[in-house]
């Protein structure tokens, strides 16, 4: 893939003002119901990753990140969040397990 100059300098701009805190009081309240449907719906990122220029500059904060979470900070609350949930889902799977374990082995005493 080629990138020329306009798209590497676009893309920094954008990265700039996606993660500055100089206007941080005129980013959107993070919106926790939005996060929510969110962690039930992932984001997609490029559908043709190889193609995005802004995928190649910039991997997991491209553009198509960047359209969803209004601010980083909003996209880490989310990262974090998910990350959560994946342990919460784990966790409860174990514990499944555990239990079908526990009822097998008073099964066979």
């Amino acid at each position: 893939m080629i990138i020329t100059l306009f798209e590497i300098e676009q893309e920094e701009a954008e990265m700039q003002e996606w993660t500055s805190d100089d206007n941080i009081e005129n980013v959107p309240m993070i919106d926790f119901s939005k996060l929510s449907y969110l962690l039930e719906n992932p984001p997609t990122r490029c559908e043709e990753k190889e193609d995005c220029a802004s995928y190649n500059l910039s991997g997991n904060r491209c553009r198509c990140i960047r359209t969803i979470f209004p601010h980083e900070s909003h996209y880490e609350i989310y990262k974090i969040m998910a990350e959560e949930k994946i342990k919460s889902e784990l966790s409860h799977c174990f514990n499944q397990t555990d239990e079908t374990e526990t009822i097998e082995e008073n099964s066979h005493n």
